[in-house]
């Protein structure tokens, strides 16, 4: 009975590392397979939206939650450099005018088409835009200070104190809003 602890004892820690080499093997199979899925499912939806097929590009990024959603589109942004990721967006908005979507709009607008004249008015414009849709978001408060903090200053400075004071009303540690009151 001793030995046979004795040899599955031995034979265990060989055991554990068998199995943990299958499970990296399969894991690691998976996260590559994901990445693979990822990069044709963004091709698609790029080829989707520059060939104006901008219906099937909706019903196919309908299907992904919203950080897969931010995830491509952001990346087909900065990828392409392209104001016609700008004007998917825009088609997307006429058809559901949500809170996400201006914030996508505006992300995109305020970071890969920032180059873009008119791009940060735009994206200003956006971020407004989502946080009248969703009031009582703090983070897309957070958003419109940054619009106080650019050259252009598009968020004035009594709206910036304001929005910032309502923030920390809320989230007592954003520095974002500290970060704003301290400037000012």
């Amino acid at each position: 009975m001793i030995l046979k602890l004795i040899i599955i004892f031995m034979l265990l820690p060989i055991g554990m590392a068998i199995l943990l080499g299958i499970y990296y093997r399969y894991t690691n199979m998976e996260v590559k397979g994901m990445a693979t899925v990822d990069r044709l499912l963004k091709e698609r939806l790029k080829d989707l939206i520059f060939n104006y097929n901008f219906e099937e590009a909706k019903d196919i990024l309908n299907v992904l939650n919203e950080k897969k959603q931010v995830e491509i589109v952001t990346t087909i942004a900065f990828d392409t450099g392209n104001i016609l990721i700008y004007t998917f967006l825009s088609y997307l908005i006429l058809e559901y005018n949500t809170s996400f979507r201006h914030s996508l709009a505006a992300g995109i607008m305020s970071s890969a088409l920032c180059y873009i004249e008119g791009a940060y008015e735009t994206a200003f414009y956006h971020a407004r835009k989502a946080s009248e849709l969703s009031p009582n978001d703090v983070e897309l408060k957070e958003f419109l200070l940054f619009f106080h903090v650019i050259p252009e200053k598009l968020l004035s400075k009594e709206e910036a104190i304001k929005i910032a004071t309502e923030i920390l009303e809320t989230k007592k540690n954003s520095k974002a809003a500290k970060g704003i009151l301290k400037e000012i």
